[in-house]
């Protein structure tokens, strides 16, 4: 093996302070992160000569060294080397018989006092016949255990040197497992040893690799390698549905935006409150879980794994049916519109809450029912029947499915993506600590578009399509557990309105600016004459859509801008985008505002009057027609 030579110090100084008539101190500088040595050699001659003479630090952290026994007067040339020593073989190795099938081997190191720990193997002659796995010992002993009793074995031991190595910056390289399409991160600084690679599949495999760079930007030969794997989504459309009085069948749907290898299914009894089951791995999307307890409520966890990674759990409960009761039998009274039903039954078999008892005349499909109040009553009296007339009376249990009304703690705020015929909304995660199946949406357009959401989906943002332009809509949000529906939160976001069309028609001295409405609301306009006189913003509404510029210079081009505006500072306001026009002035004999006129006169004009009030000469005169 070689060593690569060491990068020399920097910084070499004499230290005058120090010189004597016969010696020089001489120190250095020494980054340990740019090279490595063991220690520093300094050799030194007099100018032009050919003897050299050299003295060695002890270790390589003495920056320094006096050099004796020099001649008054005379120039000398001094460097300084860093020094680096490879390690030699190690030596006197020697392997004793510990028991019948124990041998401690031990060795002296090598020279050369860079090295990593030692490497043994063996193999035998008779049996183990092929090298063993190598064994790494950082002592100069080490007993092996397990041989062959009575067989001869070799044993062999080396060193390893660590490789220094210099870099000013890593390249890391990934893509998708088996691709061949590569993405880079570049860090420029090699004190970073950590990224975090964004925008990735869920539950996809990556092949990531890290690269030193030096400087000119040589890339190393080798990297380091390792694979990684996101989480994966969730399933979706969770279901979980009692066939009878010990089954229920769950299924579930992969969520299209995700990989995923199998699911994991857990279950549990909510009403004793066991222990979650041991988890079950399958590869299909439907199960059917087997062995329950009659009439009691479980829960049913269903996590999705790729490559080890989980998603978030989803949750789904489903309540069995009770068993039937036992023996029913029928009582007659002395009163004659009247019976007495009684039953049995084993709690240790089945679990209910109440019981129902159906009855009708015998033949009829009409039947009435009546409920006892608690699963003790195993008995009811029955009345207002007709003497003489043949009922059948059946009883069934009963149990509650007690889904409890679900919260929203979601806040909603209105996205910066919202368009003219578009509403985007994001919300928050949860704050609270409830379950729920889904959120629902809902936009007051003319189809009350509503949008479900699963309850993890990490892309918290919601979009309403094809709506008109300026106005004002309200989103609506709340979840759902079964059948039951949470509070709903509300907010308010206005599309923005269309921007307008612009229009001149010029003037030898004058030019009418004509605003055109797009579809949709619009509450006012905004009118601007980015050369003229005046550039301050006009706004007027939109029964005003044509404003006349006056005294402009003849043959001169101006610039004209517009916008739309839906609602006001305090309800929602929306500006469109920009709609710009240049219009050229008419060249004519009209006179040239005065030099220096700066201000402007607003022409306005009461309605069913003729009259108008002239602009002064040296003025620009806007009107609002």
């Amino acid at each position: 093996m070689a060593a690569a030579n060491p990068l020399p110090p920097t910084n070499l100084e004499v230290q005058t302070a120090s010189t004597t008539i016969d010696s020089v101190t001489v120190t250095w500088s020494y980054d340990s992160t740019k090279s490595f040595c063991e220690k520093w050699k300094v050799k030194y001659k007099v100018k032009d000569a050919s003897d050299t003479k050299e003295l060695t630090t002890s270790n390589v952290n003495k920056h320094e060294m006096t050099i004796p026994g020099l001649t008054a007067g005379e120039t000398y040339t001094i460097s300084v080397f860093g020094v680096t020593t490879e390690p030699s073989a190690v030596t006197h190795l020697t392997a004793v018989a510990a028991d019948s099938s124990d041998v401690t081997v031990t060795w002296t190191p090598g020279t050369g006092t860079h090295q990593n720990p030692f490497q043994l193997k063996y193999h035998g002659t008779h049996q183990a016949t092929d090298w063993s796995s190598v064994i790494s010992s950082a002592d100069s002993k080490e007993t092996v255990t397990g041989l062959f009793p009575g067989d001869t074995y070799t044993f062999e031991v080396g060193s390893t040197t660590a490789a220094k190595s210099y870099c000013e910056k890593w390249k890391v390289n990934y893509t998708e497992k088996d691709k061949t399409q590569i993405k880079t991160i570049a860090i420029n600084s090699v004190a970073e040893k950590s990224v975090t690679i964004r925008s990735l599949a869920p539950g996809m495999t990556y092949t990531i690799k890290v690269f030193a760079i030096t400087s000119g930007d040589v890339v190393s030969k080798t990297a380091v390698e390792l694979e990684a794997t996101t989480k994966p989504l969730a399933v979706t459309d969770l279901e979980a549905v009692a066939k009878d009085d010990s089954n229920v069948d769950v299924s579930w749907s992969p969520n299209a935006a995700s990989i995923q290898d199998e699911y994991q299914l857990r279950h549990h009894d909510d009403r004793k409150n066991t222990d979650w089951s041991k988890a079950v791995s399958l590869t299909d999307k439907k199960t059917t879980v087997t062995g329950l307890f009659p009439g009691d409520k479980y829960t049913f966890e269903v996590t999705a794994l790729s490559h080890s990674q989980t998603s978030a759990v989803k949750t789904k409960t489903a309540v069995l049916f009770p068993l039937p009761p036992t023996k029913v039998t029928a009582e007659t009274m002395t009163a004659t519109d009247r019976l007495t039903a009684s039953w049995q039954y084993d709690k240790s078999q089945s679990y209910c809450e109440k019981w129902r008892v159906k009855y009708t005349v015998k033949g009829v499909t009409d039947m009435k029912s009546i409920d006892t109040s608690s699963a003790n009553d195993l008995q009811i009296v029955i009345d207002k029947l007709q003497a003489g007339q043949n009922y059948t009376i059946s009883v069934y249990g009963v149990t509650i499915d007690d889904v409890v009304k679900p919260e929203i703690t979601t806040t909603l705020s209105e996205n910066s993506n919202t368009d003219t015929d578009s509403v985007v909304v994001d919300y928050t995660a949860e704050t609270g600590s409830g379950v729920f199946d889904r959120y629902y949406f809902s936009v007051n357009d003319k189809k009350s578009t509503t949008v479900t959401k699963d309850d993890d989906d990490v892309r918290r943002t919601v979009q309403f399509y094809e709506l008109d332009a300026g106005i004002l809509y309200t989103v609506t949000a709340w979840t759902k557990s079964g059948s039951e529906k949470s509070r709903e939160i509300r907010t308010q976001v206005r599309t923005v309105p269309k921007k307008p069309e612009l229009k001149c028609q010029s003037e030898e001295d004058a030019m009418t600016v004509i605003i055109t409405k797009g579809d949709g609301k619009v509450d006012k306009f905004s009118l601007t004459c980015s050369n003229c006189n005046d550039t301050s913003r006009r706004e007027a509404e939109p029964s005003s859509i044509k404003t006349r510029y006056t005294n402009l210079v003849p043959n001169t081009t101006y610039s004209f801008k517009a916008t739309a505006i839906a609602g006001t500072e305090s309800n929602h306001r929306k500006e469109s985008d920009i709609t710009s026009i240049y219009c050229k002035a008419s060249e004519g004999l009209a006179r040239r505002p005065e030099v220096g006129s700066t201000s402007f006169a607003l022409v306005t004009f009461a309605a069913n009057s003729a009259a108008r009030e002239a602009p002064r000469a040296t003025e620009t005169a806007v009107q609002w027609i």
